[in-house]
């Protein structure tokens, strides 16, 4: 119990995701970071990230929200793909 109540003694540290301040990354967290924390870019491979985000639009779509624009989801899937983990580390 008391090693529960320790960890909640430990602030949380904000996410710092790759290029923070580029107009994709603020798009990146400001469109899937809505519903739950987005994922670090190196999360996933490159080619991994196009299959992740299109179940993300689907599942935005069956909630009622409005999913990302075809310019939306070609910036955040480059930015994805840009730092995203590489296909041999996975």
């Amino acid at each position: 119990m008391a090693l529960l109540l320790s960890a909640c003694e430990i602030p949380n540290e904000p996410l710092v995701y790759p290029d923070a301040d580029s107009s994709s990354a603020k798009l990146y967290q400001a469109k899937c970071a809505r519903c739950h924390n987005a994922p670090q870019p190196h999360a996933h491979t490159a080619q991994a990230w196009p299959a992740i985000l299109q179940r993300m639009q689907m599942r935005m779509i069956t909630k009622g929200a409005t999913p990302l624009n075809k310019d939306e989801l070609g910036e955040v899937l480059g930015y994805l793909q840009r730092h995203a983990a590489l296909a041999d580390s996975k």
